[in-house]
């Protein structure tokens, strides 16, 4: 089974990390993170 999260950003840089780990400790070993930023602040490029 794949896992595929979408996460949408909007200036969450203090939140973001916690997200990402929280979805790769899943037990889906097989999954892919999208990450969709509004790009307001610069920090995800």
């Amino acid at each position: 089974m794949k896992l595929s999260v979408v996460i949408p950003c909007f200036n969450e840089m203090g939140t973001i990390c916690q997200v990402v780990e929280a979805v790769k400790a899943s037990p889906v070993k097989d999954c892919e993170i999208i990450i969709v930023d509004d790009e307001h602040i610069k920090f995800l490029s």
